[in-house]
């Protein structure tokens, strides 16, 4: 039933994605039949390319050619030194979906166009989110969505999301077991204990390293112990990255007709209207407990589709027009790619607004006016945004695949790991 059941909230969004790719497709192609312009666009991933495409509908003078990071590569190491040595070169694609990139890196080596003028004219969008985007008062780069981050777990468990070390200790002691998948638990993970870390000192602690790896022992332990699957993961390490666009997961709930058995224990991204109706009826069944993550500076998110234009473009212009449309009409296409718009205008009416659906032909029933008010309140909120450096992270999570496959003592690992990170900051 599980296997039948699973990622039920995801089939709204992947219908849309597909139509979408079906559509911009054979727009592509009339493009290139009519001797139309292409505006080439760089992504890691090509999971997180699909809005862009929506430009090509607002503009059909223009086609979009995606030019795809990891492609057959198994390392991000290598996708992006293709990208680097393309744009030190004075070459390179037009637009460059910054998600995963060390951002500050291409910023000080002058590679990006000042997008500023473009950012600030458009109404509605995140006053915080903008500011986060800031160096020296430029901004260089702009996400068009991003997701909040959401901690369920069943009433009875007492769940700590404190910390990594305090969630597994916690788990420890109510003997859990999680229903979810390692590689979107890990990543998570690493987003909220180790990527600012890294990012603002370029380094860790060596201590704080070991307990990290030893926490994603633990966690795998929880989520099955399969040392195959260690090796898939890392092998291939499209199934660890963090662009994989993992979200709030209904593979943790089992629908039986009307039915719902109790959730397990989560941490995942949010970003989906659909996911929160669903997360607050089971909320309001006393099925689980959620709260969304925040810290001092506000509620935490992760900036999703970031793009950046070429200091080189060759189509500037139009690389400029097409964020600016990606800030405004664009935008209602974000949550369908599992991302809240950053346009919060748009967002908070689309969060009141919002009336009930059906999933898996059950009835969700429209959040509460209480529940609409937390979720505006949140997203009216926001503190620091949370990336990552995906060249940084591979060397991390990596390092952690020598320990939990038994191929090296925890100090060997974290001692390799120590080593690959001070290399790669000192080439800059």
């Amino acid at each position: 039933m599980r296997s039948k059941r699973r990622n039920l909230i995801r089939i709204i969004a992947i219908v849309a994605v597909l139509t979408l790719i079906l559509t911009s497709c054979d727009g592509r192609e009339d493009s290139s039949s009519q001797g139309k312009k292409t505006l080439t666009v760089f992504t890691m991933d090509k999971l997180v390319f699909e809005p862009i495409m929506e430009f090509t509908n607002y503009n059909p003078h223009w086609g979009i050619e995606i030019e795809e990071g990891l492609d057959d590569l198994d390392n991000a190491s290598d996708g992006i030194k293709k990208l680097n040595a393309e744009l030190f070169s004075g070459k390179g694609p037009d637009i460059i979906i910054m998600d995963e990139l060390n951002a500050d890196k291409y910023i000080e080596a002058g590679l990006l166009e000042d997008i500023t003028d473009i950012v600030e004219d458009v109404n509605g969008v995140s006053e915080k989110i903008i500011d986060n985007q800031r160096v020296d008062g430029a901004i260089y780069t702009m996400p068009m969505g991003f997701n909040l981050i959401l901690d369920t777990a069943s009433p009875d468990l007492n769940v700590s999301f404190k910390d990594f070390t305090s969630f597994i200790g916690s788990l420890n002691q109510k003997k859990c077991k999680l229903d979810t998948w390692y590689p979107n638990m890990a990543g998570i993970w690493y987003r909220t204990e180790l990527a600012d870390k890294i990012s603002a000192d370029e380094k860790i602690h060596v201590n704080k390293l070991k307990g990290f790896y030893k926490n994603l022992a633990s966690l795998h332990e929880y989520t099955g112990n399969d040392p195959y699957n260690i090796y898939f993961w890392y092998e291939n390490f499209r199934a660890i990255s963090l662009s994989t666009l993992q979200c709030f997961d209904a593979s943790r709930y089992v629908f039986d007709g009307e039915n719902e058995t109790e959730i397990n224990v989560a941490r995942d991204y949010i970003g989906n209207i659909v996911d929160l109706q669903l997360a607050y009826q089971f909320q309001r069944d006393g099925l689980l407990e959620l709260s969304i993550f925040k810290d001092s500076s506000g509620y935490r998110y992760v900036p999703r589709y970031i793009l950046a234009v070429n200091k080189n473009a060759e189509n500037k212009d139009a690389a400029l027009e097409c964020i600016k449309y990606m800030l405004q009409d664009g935008q209602g296409y974000m949550m369908s790619a599992l991302m809240f718009p950053v346009n919060i205008d748009i967002l908070t009416d689309t969060i009141i607004e919002s009336s009930d659906t059906r999933l898996n032909m059950k009835k969700l029933e429209c959040m509460t006016d209480e529940e609409k008010r937390e979720i505006v309140y949140s997203v009216s909120n926001l503190g620091n945004d949370i990336k990552t450096d995906i060249y940084a992270m591979e060397i991390v999570m990596k390092g952690s695949e020598e320990f939990l496959s038994g191929n090296a003592d925890i100090s060997t690992a974290c001692e390799k790991t120590m080593d690959k990170l001070k290399i790669y900051y000192a080439e800059g």
